[in-house]
């Protein structure tokens, strides 16, 4: 019995001796690090030549995110030649870049980027178009009007975003005038403006309106105001009425100025002469004073027995 257990211990052994297995020792290995994963998400325009641009590190490749950013130009495939705005944070995850001083109605194009000391990557281009604004302009006040002249003034708030390339006043004749009629310029800055206008018609009515252009060709108007300029003057309205208290020498006179033609009166009174029709070339006694109105003047001096004509 003790002969079979050792037997069968024996043949245990045996199989468990040809079941073993050999396990080699394991071998250590690592992918190696690559430049970031980096994607352009999305753009949003804040106005002013000033648009945002985002964009993600989704991976840092194995290796510390040194830099992060955006690439742009007007050109499509912009990149490290190219201007740049740089993220002030590093690492992964979602970040921004504003661009300022955009040019109006220019297409910019811009991806993210990201640096690692594998290398850089980009995310896709996206492309956006800087809208053109006209500027913002004042039209203020006319003054000093006259038969052929104004006085106008107006301001400009606002560019547009752009450099002027001209400003003024535009008038016309009839409503709603633009740069296609009668321009007076004043200058290529933002701010108060004002100029006279001459050469204008008479007794006429005008239509103004300030303007400025910036150089993406875009002009801004201000709000239409009209006037109409003085009427030629004419010769005033005078009246004769009567003469009274005569004696050798002497006689009352009286009369009335009613109107000054459209101009200040500069002398009024009476003409006389001893023939028909007398003019300021004859005689003449004058009222002292430079209004409408009634006027008395005493004639002295007068030949006796004499006809004498009067105005």
């Amino acid at each position: 019995m003790r002969r079979k257990l050792l037997w069968l211990h024996s043949g245990i052994m045996a199989m468990m001796l040809m079941l073993q297995v050999v396990i080699p020792q394991a071998v250590v290995f690592a992918l190696p690090n690559s430049a970031p994963s980096v994607t352009t998400v999305t753009y949003q325009n804040y106005g002013n030549g000033v648009f945002g641009v985002e964009g993600e590190v989704y991976g840092d490749g194995g290796s510390p995110v040194t830099e992060r950013g955006i690439y742009y130009s007007v050109a499509p495939n912009a990149n490290a030649n190219e201007m740049n705005v740089v993220d002030a944070m590093y690492g992964t995850g979602p970040f921004y870049g504003s661009l300022i001083n955009l040019l109006p109605g220019y297409t910019y194009y811009a991806k993210a980027y990201a640096k690692n000391l594998n290398g850089i990557a980009y995310g896709g281009v996206t492309s956006f178009t800087v809208p053109v604004a006209a500027p913002t302009v004042t039209t203020l006040t006319y003054t000093n009007i006259t038969t052929t002249t104004v006085d106008l003034t107006g301001n400009v708030s606002s560019d547009g975003g752009a450099p002027l390339t001209e400003r003024g006043f535009v008038y016309a004749t009839t409503p709603n005038p633009t740069t296609s009629n009668t321009k007076a310029t004043d200058g290529t800055s933002t701010g108060a403006m004002s100029k006279t206008l001459t050469g204008l018609t008479p007794g006429t009515t005008y239509y103004v309106r300030a303007y400025a252009t910036n150089n993406t060709t875009a002009t801004g108007y201000g709000v239409e105001v009209q006037f109409r300029t003085q009427n030629l003057p004419v010769a005033p309205t005078v009246t004769t009425l009567t003469y009274t208290n005569i004696t050798t020498t002497t006689v009352d006179l009286t009369g009335n100025v009613s109107s000054d033609g459209g101009a200040s009166l500069t002398e009024r009174g009476f003409v006389y002469a001893t023939t028909p029709n007398p003019t300021t070339s004859n005689s003449k006694a004058t009222d002292g004073t430079s209004s409408t109105g009634a006027m008395s003047k005493t004639l002295t001096g007068l030949t006796p027995g004499t006809t004498y004509y009067v105005r």
